[in-house]
């Protein structure tokens, strides 16, 4: 099987609800296991950074805009992002259990690039619609509104399932 590094965009819940089908834990969508995945996000390694500076308490927009801002600072000082992508692919090359990277929070300069360089995929993720002028090379709709949609599960699996071919 081939690995595969998306880098997914779109809507929160429809980006939380793509990642539990692809991981399909207690194979809630379908009988076959799910894919084993790293799910990143440069924020993230940006907030733990922040927490350690000595910001405490909850996410507000003050937190967002020091995160914001120490992401610039570290592309600025030590091309963080784009190291920050290069390391974790370079894991997940090396892991053998591992099957997916799926980059979320991918500035829009870096997408072309990560697509350049170790043949990524963008996958946008939306409610309701799909834009079908999106720059991303597949769009997902999904239907918050049933509580199991089928057609969005089985296009989520497709989509997989071409890409690890």
């Amino acid at each position: 099987m081939q690995k595969a590094i998306l880098i997914l965009d779109g809507n929160n819940f429809a980006k939380n609800e793509f990642l539990k089908i692809v991981k399909n834990e207690n194979h809630e969508y379908y009988e076959e296991d799910g894919w084993w995945v790293w799910s990143i996000n440069s924020s993230d390694v940006a907030g733990v950074a922040a927490r350690t500076l000595g910001f405490e308490g909850p996410r507000t927009n003050f937190y967002y805009e020091l995160v914001k801002k120490l992401k610039v600072l570290g592309n600025e000082y030590n091309d963080f992002e784009v190291n920050y992508y290069k390391n974790m692919v370079g894991k997940v090359r090396d892991n053998p259990k591992t099957q997916l990277l799926i980059l979320h929070g991918v500035e829009k300069e870096h997408i072309e690039q990560l697509k350049e360089d170790y043949g990524a995929f963008s996958i946008l993720v939306t409610k309701y619609t799909v834009d079908p002028e999106s720059e991303y090379d597949v769009s997902l709709c999904w239907n918050p509104d049933v509580s199991l949609d089928l057609e969005f599960v089985e296009a989520v699996k497709d989509t997989i399932q071409k890409l690890t071919k």
